[in-house]
């Protein structure tokens, strides 16, 4: 099967980003479906930023990649998870 590559660009939301990962990771783990997720951190403020290191500490063992974006918008921080992606596939929830 080909791997998946999920990209998630938040803003100040890391309550809502971080449920929707973990929706997702256990979605793909229960359905063995190979994947990535890719986390886009469009300049949220200190404290969430501190909630998503939080998450990603926790789940640490699974394939997420966290990156820091200054360019605002929500085109410009999606289209960089899609240069970083590796999947054949390509999904932005």
């Amino acid at each position: 099967m080909e791997k998946l590559s999920l990209i998630f660009a938040t803003l100040n939301d890391s309550i809502a980003t971080n449920l929707a990962m973990a929706g997702a990771i256990y979605q793909l783990e229960n359905d063995e479906i190979p994947y990535e997720i890719i986390l886009v951190n469009n300049g949220s403020s200190e404290q969430e930023t501190i909630n998503l290191q939080s998450f990603l500490e926790f789940h640490k063992d699974f394939p997420i990649t966290y990156y820091e974006y200054d360019i605002k918008g929500t085109i410009p921080p999606h289209s960089f998870g899609v240069v970083k992606a590796t999947g054949t596939h390509i999904m932005m929830p």
